[in-house]
């Protein structure tokens, strides 16, 4: 989004255009400006009877290749916890970075995950720990032991 910050009352009007044919405009009054796609945007304000404008260049997000979850694989006790970490790559390996990530488990009686990557053993077993970042998935297998019989 992009947005005006302003203190007086006033219109903008901001209108995308790509390769000069006008794809998108939106006259308001709330101030931000939703990017539709990429180009060039030119955003027009007027406050108070003075004129202003900006010229924005809107980019497209790389599309994402791969999310790796790390650690790929381990064990954790049950009551044990753990910080999962995800990392977003796009098809040249470029990491990527800002993109909003969904955590999941294949097994929440087994393996609980937030949505902070913190990954807790709940219960002896198996399970996968699931990252999803724009419908792109990472897992990570985790095992959860049995605990020992205490010994007298």
């Amino acid at each position: 989004m992009l947005g005006v910050k302003r203190r007086n009352t006033g219109r903008w009007l901001a209108a995308l255009v790509v390769a000069a044919t006008l794809t998108a405009a939106c006259d308001d009054t709330t101030g931000p400006v939703p990017a539709r796609k990429a180009g060039s945007v030119e955003v027009l304000a007027t406050i108070d009877g003075r004129n202003g404008r900006i010229f924005v260049n809107v980019v497209a997000l790389p599309q994402i290749a791969s999310v790796r979850v790390s650690p790929l694989g381990g064990v954790l006790q049950v009551g044990q916890s753990r910080q999962y970490i995800v990392r977003v790559f796009d098809a040249n390996e470029n990491e990527l970075f800002g993109r909003a990530v969904s955590w999941s488990t294949t097994t929440p009686e087994t393996v609980f995950v937030g949505q902070d990557g913190v990954v807790r053993g709940v219960a002896p077993g198996y399970g996968d720990v699931i990252a999803t970042v724009e419908g792109r998935v990472g897992v990570s297998a985790v095992t959860v032991p049995t605990p020992e019989p205490d010994q007298p």
